[in-house]
Formats: structure tokens, sequence, C-alpha cells
């Protein structure tokens, strides 16, 4: 997590948006660490994007059962639900982003299914139009500390 807020420290900058991080107990999963970083800073640069500027971000990581579930939160201008249908879908782009021509193709979230897929994870989103936007990834716990 903490690599991956390096990754969008000068975004994150730029728009005076904070990015709290608040840590759990330490657990381990089995994944190839560039990729997972990869996926966390993409979700991060999207809440930075499309929140509300000056707005923190915040960034949870908790264990629950036999998964760790790692959740980005924004306020900002939220997806529909037919949005939130879409969104992981290769070169879809919301309405928002296009009107507001923000940069992006479209496949930044459909790169997170993927990573999160090959790491035997799920990718969720729960949203509101004009309020918070929040990303979850979860992953299975390996070694000890699974329950």
């Amino acid at each position: 997590m903490d690599a991956a807020a390096r990754r969008i420290a000068k975004l994150a900058d730029a728009r005076s948006t904070p990015v709290q991080i608040a840590r759990a107990e330490r657990v381990q999963v089995r994944a190839d660490r560039e990729r997972l970083e990869e996926a966390v800073a993409e979700i991060l640069t999207n809440a930075v994007k499309f929140g509300e500027p000056e707005s923190p971000v915040s960034v949870t990581c908790r264990a629950h059962e036999d998964r760790v579930r790692v959740a980005v939160s924004n306020e900002g201008v939220g997806l529909s639900h037919a949005e939130q249908r879409r969104v992981f879908d290769r070169f879809y782009r919301t309405a928002h982003a296009r009107s507001r021509a923000v940069q992006g193709y479209g496949l930044g979230l459909t790169r997170v299914r993927a990573i999160v897929n090959a790491h035997a994870g799920r990718v969720h989103i729960e949203s509101d139009p004009g309020e918070r936007t929040t990303v979850t990834l979860e992953l299975p716990v390996v070694g000890p500390g699974a329950r």
C-alpha cells in the first residue's frame, strides 16, 4: 500500500488530496508484489482523479476470516448502478470522465480485475452518485494468518 501511494504521490499533491492509510495486523498473501502494487496504485489514481480536490482518499487493510480486504474510498461524483456494472469492462469510460476530459483509456480497472483474479481474489465497487465510492480488493490469506 505504501509503495502504491508513493507511485501516485505527485498526482495526489497536484490535487491537494491526502492519502490516508489505516493498517491492520500484519497478514500475508501469496502475490506478485509488483502486480498487486500496480492494482492498488490504479485504484488510488482513480480515487484521486475522480474524488473531490482536497478531500482525502482513505485506504484500509483488514484481515477477515481467510481473506484480506484492501478498500480505497473517496468522496466525489460517484457511479450510477449502470456504471458500476460496466466499470471493469475494457475501454469503458464513465460519462463524467468523458465530459470532463479526464485522461485515460478505460483500461485501468480492467487490468485491476485481471490482476486480482490471477491472485484468486475478488474486486468490487460500491458507490452512489454524488457520494462516497469504495473499491475493495479481497485476496486469500496464506500461512499462519489464515483463519
